[in-house]
């Protein structure tokens, strides 16, 4: 190899190196460096290897003290020779201490790296000046550097293709970032970022987050909880992510990393996913709550049509019963404000608002049973152990989704047999601490191997159709809104516990007042001469006097009864009815099951009952009525689809004396 600065001699023409060296300076190497464990050469400006000590040799994989090839540039890799010759250039240009890393090559082929230290030594007594150069192993190190490189680079791969945004910030500026941090604020490259303060991506209403995080970095905590922040994306759209902060040391000094995730599509699948559950409770709902309403509109109708019979009475100049009127008047009215009720709180525990309020546990819970009431009355009776407890700051309508979602979850896991056999409790307390309220049903229960994932969205025990698995999840975020939690506790003989806990908002709350229990209406004695005797059996007060009021023209005498198994034992004692007017859905007994009965013991009567209902079918009514052929008159119905439904019970003599009613 040839440099153009440097005289450089073959190595095939000049004269190998032997022996020990016998001038004074061969004299001085030899003394002073020849046992020195760090290989040592000293060359000319040529590069031709005047002495070399035992380690220096051993270095070069020879045998000691024996240069074979006095050009040094000989034991080099190819890629070290130009190098080696620059070094050497230098040193006697400078005169100063120089040094580069350069790869030998032993005999045997293999290469490893080596640092060489070189220094300029006193010249020769012919005036020739010479370099003298060290020679440290240092293949450990370059391979420990290039692990290192290798490391880092596959960090850096990691961290720029990992789809989580990575900041670290320093003094509450950013220092580094990676790609996602880039995408999630869209609109701003990393060189932009560098040095901007954190707060700038942060939406104004989180900064009070930014501000409770400051000093992390020197005060740092064993784990941390994610933080929902918002961040402002490019065009100036909040973004919600999740974020996770820790302390670490970055670059030598004292920094804070934010690892964030993007969940706004997560967030808005959500929230379209808690819809799309609120719509699925409400369907589940909706035939329970059209019964309720089916109810006060069937008197509402009696009623208004007695008074339009009126108007037209007095029209010809006949004399109507003003107290009569008037009392039918009030009784629509109140037939009105009971589904003016019923919507009211439909809506209030439906409605999906963040505006809070200070609202009533017990109120909540106390509406939201009567809007799962369908649900829940025909398969279990409800007890209601409210204690004395201060009001809530909270949203109405979203800590009732959240009862709604377990009240129906529990009417859902109840067996149907009878709610004498099955019961759904719900008790409230409050202790010094915190308000506790209790909801336990003693339906199906939840296995042991779902219990760990309960509140997981998606997660469910029902069958595949029977369950979003949103509901739970939903309710556990409801209630975390208003520092409230939810277990799932076990207290005997009950199937399913849940134990949930509201902290004491305000101190000194006045108690709420107990919601009273609602008047039952009086019933009214049946009148008129006919003969026919009926029996009324609808568990709805209001429905069974409405009906006496109807009915009480056509009839010698009404029996009422509550419920199927007061109609069977009436039925069973005091025989000889001429019709049974039944509701299809009581708590004690259905329709179905008088059906049944009056099949065994009295089938005569099956072609003289019909049933009246406001639908809300549990899975015993619809399959009897896929299996049967029955009279049925569905709610709201007004006088004249009464007359007419009877004339389709009554006997043929009597229907046509009797063509119609009121």
């Amino acid at each position: 190899m040839s440099h153009p600065h440097l005289q450089v001699v073959s190595a095939d023409t000049a004269p190998p190196v032997r022996g020990v060296p016998t001038s004074p300076s061969s004299l001085q190497f030899d003394n002073v460096l020849d046992d020195a464990p760090i290989g040592y050469f000293e060359v000319d400006a040529r590069g031709v290897v005047l002495h070399a000590n035992r380690a220096g040799c051993e270095g070069l994989g020879l045998d000691a003290r024996r240069i074979h090839k006095p050009v040094f540039a000989a034991y080099l890799h190819a890629k070290s020779m130009y190098p080696f010759y620059w070094l050497v250039k230098k040193l006697l240009e400078t005169s100063r201490p120089a040094s580069c890393d350069l790869q030998v090559r032993r005999p045997d082929g293999k290469t490893y790296w080596v640092r060489f230290d070189g220094a300029v030594r006193s010249p020769l007594p012919d005036g020739q000046r010479t370099c003298l150069l060290s020679m440290i192993d240092i293949s450990e190190q370059r391979e420990a550097e290039s692990r290192l490189r290798a490391s880092e680079q596959r960090l850096r791969c990691l961290i720029e293709s990992i789809p989580d945004s990575i900041f670290v910030i320093r003094n509450g500026a950013i220092v580094f970032t990676n790609a996602a941090a880039e995408r999630l604020v869209s609109g701003e490259n990393r060189s932009q970022l560098i040095g901007r303060p954190i707060e700038d991506l942060i939406m104004p209403e989180d900064h009070d987050l930014l501000v409770a995080l400051s000093g992390l970095e020197f005060r740092p905590v064993p784990t941390m909880r994610p933080l929902e922040m918002r961040f402002r994306a490019g065009d100036g759209q909040p973004l919600t992510a999740d974020t996770t902060w820790l302390a670490l040391q970055f670059e030598g000094e004292h920094s804070l990393l934010c690892v964030a995730r993007d969940q706004t599509d997560r967030k808005q699948m959500q929230a379209r996913l808690a819809q799309a559950d609120r719509l699925t409770t409400a369907g589940v709902l909706a035939a329970g709550v059209a019964h309720e309403i089916n109810n006060p509109l069937t008197y509402i109708f009696f009623n208004l049509e007695s008074l339009r019979a009126d108007l037209v009475a007095l029209q010809r100049g006949e004399t109507v019963d003003v107290e009569a009127a008037n009392l039918a008047a009030d009784r629509a009215m109140g037939g009105a404000h009971r589904v003016r009720d019923i919507v009211k709180d439909l809506r209030s525990c439906t409605t999906d608002s963040d505006a809070r309020e200070m609202v009533s546990i017990n109120d909540v819970i106390d509406k939201t049973l009567e809007i799962a009431q369908p649900q829940l009355r025909y398969k279990a009776s409800v007890e209601r152990a409210f204690g004395q407890v201060p009001a809530l700051p909270a949203n109405f309508g979203r800590l009732s989704q959240a009862f709604l979602n377990l009240f129906v979850n529990a009417a859902q896991a109840i067996p149907e047999g009878g709610p004498s056999k099955q019961s759904l409790r719900v008790a409230t307390e409050a202790t010094p601490t915190e308000i506790r309220i209790l909801v336990q049903d003693t339906g199906a229960g939840i296995p042991e191997h779902a219990r760990a994932r309960l509140f997981e969205p998606f997660f469910t025990t029902k069958d595949v159709g029977s369950g979003s698995g949103l509901g739970l999840y939903i309710c556990h975020k409801y209630l975390s809104q208003y520092g409230g939690s939810i277990e799932l506790v076990d207290l005997p003989p009950y199937a399913t516990s849940f134990l949930i806990r509201f902290p004491h908002q305000q101190q000194g709350q006045s108690p709420l007042d107990q919601k009273p229990s609602p008047k039952l209406v009086p019933e009214v004695k049946a009148r008129g001469e006919t003969s026919l005797r009926l029996l009324l059996v609808d568990d709805d007060g209001v429905i069974r006097t409405e009906l006496q009021h109807a009915l009480a023209p056509r009839f010698h005498s009404i029996v009422t009864a509550g419920s199927g198994s007061e109609a069977i034992s009436l039925l069973r004692e005091t025989p000889g009815f001429d019709l049974v007017l039944c509701d299809v859905l009581m708590p004690d007994g259905s329709g179905p099951d008088v059906y049944r009965w009056l099949a065994r013991h009295q089938p005569d009567m099956l072609s003289h009952i019909g049933f009246i209902t406001g639908g809300a079918y549990t899975d015993d009514a619809r399959a009897f009525f896929a299996t049967h052929t029955v009279h049925c008159l569905d709610k709201p119905f007004s006088r004249e689809d009464l007359a007419a439904f009877l004339e389709l019970l009554l006997p043929r003599d009597e229907a046509t004396m009797h063509a119609a009613t009121g």
